[in-house]
């Protein structure tokens, strides 16, 4: 359902989310608008109730599709089972949809479960996909070229993050051996290096929660978290400056006092010009950036009743937003929490997460919540010319232009290599990639305030 932050019940988002038994845990936009809800079902019966995994009334294993109003989707099924449960999602360009879970089709209970799949965008399986066996333990991430970074559980304390080529083919140039730990890769950078966080060891040796990848795989030494913080990262958001803000069930950063939340210099030191307010001093899951600068924030194992807000707001500087009405944010019963959230490009949001109650209304682990007098962001044309290394125009070059939340749009050049993107919203750094069969070309980032002509790219041989 949708709910305003009054507390009212607004009848246009008709959804009410997976059930009891299920958490939701990924929450990713279609170019279309639709979105694609991921949640966790629980293995055994909660309160009488058998697993049954759905949407709203319709059955669906782990993984479905929501309309604009919030009702199921009838047109993508899911492929999997009712105990199937689906922890990442990441969209591809084409969109086809990559999954990270636990998964077993639908079919004879004898059916081996499996980790990670591709699905077409009706949500049927893509049977051209052939990852290795083993690959997809922990998540699931798309670079820029299409390939896919993920990880593959060594042992019982070692994992290996792996790069896939586009059909699931192991790319054998990249490999990162991670003994005594995991990790999630949590951004894919413009330059192409990526920030990864979990339970690992640096390259000299240091324990870490934080690190910066090489487009290699080799760990960033310029990036240097010193002991990094001294518990687990849940969430995390980049901002366009290359700042970096991180919640989950931390105390410190560094040494430095932090309660579960901090911001990071891009050289992943400690910003001490942020100082962030936790109403409730418990860990925070989910963190979105809107487009004004303000953070977003939805905490994470909430077991006290007596303290209901779980879902706030914060101004650029880390202090609580009081203009964001928090008096019915709660979130019941105990264990509550909230593991995801989607700032939609209207300045809504819609949080996933275990929990039956939200802005004290009945709801079951998915809401969209109205925000008042939320500024959005304009929206402007961005556009240039592709060429050739002599100068002329390349004609059916595919040009992507990614936002900070790692959404994707894509155009093909015209005859004259011509492009253009419109209504991209403001406020955020993009990045633009063009991709070509005889060229290669160098990708750019820039931040899109107004609209603009003349971002153009010149083919490398």
């Amino acid at each position: 359902m949708q709910i305003n932050t009054d507390g009212s019940r607004d009848q246009t988002f008709d959804s009410n989310g997976p059930g009891f038994n299920d958490q939701v845990t990924s929450l990713v936009r279609q170019p279309d608008g639709k979105l694609l809800v991921g949640w966790f079902t629980q293995s055994v019966s909660i309160r009488g109730e058998s697993p049954r995994s759905k949407l709203n009334d319709k059955r669906l294993g782990g993984i479905g599709r929501l309309n604009l109003n919030g009702t199921a989707d009838t047109a993508f099924n899911s492929p999997f089972d009712d105990a199937s449960s689906v922890q990442y999602i990441a969209l591809q360009t084409d969109g086809k949809i990559i999954v990270q879970g636990t998964f077993r089709l639908i079919g004879p209970s004898t059916n081996q479960a499996f980790n990670f799949a591709r699905l077409n965008a009706d949500g049927s399986l893509d049977m051209t996909f052939h990852p290795p066996s083993g690959a997809g333990a922990t998540f699931a991430a798309i670079q820029p070229d299409g390939k896919i970074i993920t990880s593959e559980f060594l042992n019982a304390t070692s994992t290996q993050l792996e790069r896939l080529n586009p059909d699931g083919s192991r790319d054998n140039t990249f490999s990162v051996f991670l003994p005594n730990g995991v990790a999630t890769v949590n951004a894919i950078l413009p330059d192409g290096r990526m920030i990864i966080t979990g339970s690992f060891f640096l390259a000299d040796g240091r324990a870490a929660r934080i690190a910066r990848l090489n487009t290699n795989g080799s760990f960033d030494a310029t990036f240097d978290p010193g002991s990094g913080p001294d518990n687990t990262i849940l969430s995390f958001v980049l901002e366009p400056d290359g700042k970096i803000i991180i919640g989950g069930k931390f105390f410190t950063y560094n040494g430095t006092a932090q309660n579960r939340i901090a911001r990071l210099n891009p050289n992943g030191g400690l910003d001490t010009s942020f100082n962030p307010f936790n109403p409730n001093n418990r860990g925070i899951g989910a963190l979105a950036l809107q487009p004004d600068g303000k953070i977003l924030v939805g905490e994470n194992d909430v077991n006290n009743l007596l303290l209901p807000v779980r879902v706030f707001r914060l101004n650029p500087d880390g202090q609580l937003d009081l203009s964001f009405p928090i008096t019915n944010s709660g979130i019941e019963p105990v264990n509550g929490a909230v593991n995801t959230i989607f700032l939609q490009p209207d300045g809504n949001f819609v949080i996933g997460g275990q929990f039956d109650v939200a802005f004290g209304v009945a709801e079951q682990a998915l809401a969209r919540i109205i925000v008042a007098n939320v500024p959005t962001a304009a929206v402007v044309s961005v556009s240039g010319n592709v060429t050739t290394p002599d100068g002329s125009g390349l004609r059916n070059a595919v040009v992507n232009i990614i936002d900070s939340q790692g959404m994707k749009r894509r155009v093909t050049t015209s005859s004259f290599g011509l492009y253009s993107f419109d209504n991209v919203p403001t406020g955020q750094t993009y990045t633009i990639r063009v991709f070509s069969k005889l060229y290669r070309f160098a990708p750019r980032s820039l931040p899109v305030n107004n609209s603009l002509t003349g971002v153009d790219f010149v083919g490398i041989e």
